[in-house]
């Protein structure tokens, strides 16, 4: 979907809000991902703040798409940045990790939130809801935990480190569908957790605008 539909979706259904997720460095579509004077000019037209960006998965090897984001952070100065639990396998990641996460947890004024990504069939060095729970600061996704057999809904009472929440769920191997096909746990997301920051996260367009149907019901 182009950028400027989504924009738009998102201003029809109310939104203030948004968040940018980055692709693959290979995917076509990056370079407008990374078009900073396109996205504050869709910002302005729209009146929506992209408040998190959403590092890409290329994050973790490409140091090339590091600085790029980087810069993207730093011109758009939004609230929060999600990237991924490194893999075990990607050392030079840990390092970036433990330096700029750890030791520091920020880029600039952006906060630094560490998502868990084990539903990629990685080996992320951090996993249990015990060791998550020590991060300085994590966004949640439903999807991810449903993915891997375990209960969103309990592992988020136990986290007071949770900034942001990624809101779609998972069925059958797929992974970030509408939340429609499970309205009960959107429901109780939205009752029982104070987090301010919630997000849509699908895969496809419609489940997309299901989605927004759901909310404005």
């Amino acid at each position: 979907m182009p950028l400027e539909k989504r924009f738009k979706i998102a201003n029809l259904a109310g939104f203030k809000t948004i968040e940018l997720m980055l692709y693959r460095s290979n995917n076509p579509d990056s370079e407008h991902l990374f078009n900073i004077d396109l996205l504050k000019k869709l910002q302005e037209e729209f009146q929506i703040r992209i408040t998190t960006v959403h590092a890409p998965e290329s994050f973790s090897k490409d140091k090339i798409i590091r600085e790029k984001t980087y810069n993207l952070i730093k011109q758009l100065k939004p609230r929060y940045m999600v990237f991924h639990i490194p893999n075990r396998s990607e050392l030079d990641y840990i390092k970036w990790f433990k330096d700029k996460y750890l030791n520091r947890n920020k880029l600039g004024d952006t906060l630094l939130l560490a998502e868990l990504s084990e539903h990629l069939e990685r080996d992320p060095i951090i996993k249990e809801v015990e060791d998550i729970a020590k991060l300085p600061s994590v966004c949640f996704d439903i999807a991810h935990t449903l993915k891997i057999g375990r209960d969103p809904l309990e592992e988020m009472k136990q986290l007071d480190n949770i900034y942001e929440i990624h809101v779609s769920f998972a069925d059958k191997g797929k992974c970030h569908q509408g939340i429609i096909e499970n309205k009960e746990i959107f429901i109780k997301t939205l009752t029982n957790c104070q987090i301010e920051e919630k997000v849509i996260e699908v895969n496809n367009p419609r489940a997309y605008a299901r989605g927004i149907n759901l909310i404005q019901a």
